[in-house]
């Protein structure tokens, strides 16, 4: 099998270590981490972090791609960098902003992440997350939700009422209150 052309026909630059064990179909784990470090050092994969592996430079990823990649388990881009995309807040955030199981803050290819943990009922409520690009994002409508649920007194630099409405369906649904 030609590993190099199974690699590069897939629509996707990040794979995980698993991910690599079934798209060459390799059961014997020595077998597997002896084809990516020969990879490695052909430059036909990039390391991301132990376990995680790109098939593009990082430096040439796309930031959201790359830091919901990097998180071990479901996380989407929220909170600052949503509501600063949208006009609702005026300062543009230092850090990239993403909702996951666990806290956690991080940097890679010249980037820097911040992860804030979401109980897992809340976050596994796909209501007002977009999962139809490369990486999932909350809508600016789920972003005001998750801000209001880290911090009621959040103050917003625009008017969020066009939203409000909703916002209130999206947290019965997710948190099963009103604002």
């Amino acid at each position: 099998m030609n590993y190099k052309a199974a690699l590069l026909k897939q629509n996707r630059k990040i794979f995980s270590t698993d991910d690599l064990a079934l798209l060459w179909n390799i059961s014997n784990r020595n077998t597997l981490l002896t084809t990516i470090k020969r990879y490695l050092n052909k430059n036909i994969l990039y390391s991301l972090r132990k376990g995680l592996y790109s098939v593009a430079p990082p430096e040439t990823l796309s930031p959201y791609s790359l830091g919901t990649a990097y998180i071990a388990g479901f996380c989407y881009l929220s909170l600052q960098t949503i509501l600063s995309k949208h006009g609702l807040i005026n300062q543009y955030p230092r850090v990239i902003t993403l909702i996951g199981s666990r806290s956690r803050s991080f940097s890679i290819a010249g980037n820097s992440y911040l992860c804030q943990k979401m109980a897992p009922k809340y976050l596994n409520n796909l209501e007002g997350i977009e999962l139809y690009r490369s990486f999932p994002i909350a809508t600016i409508e789920r972003a005001i939700v998750d801000m209001l649920y880290y911090n009621q007194n959040f103050y917003f630099d625009q008017d969020i009422s066009p939203y409000l409405d909703r916002v209130r369906e999206i947290q019965q649904q997710v948190f099963n209150k009103n604002i």
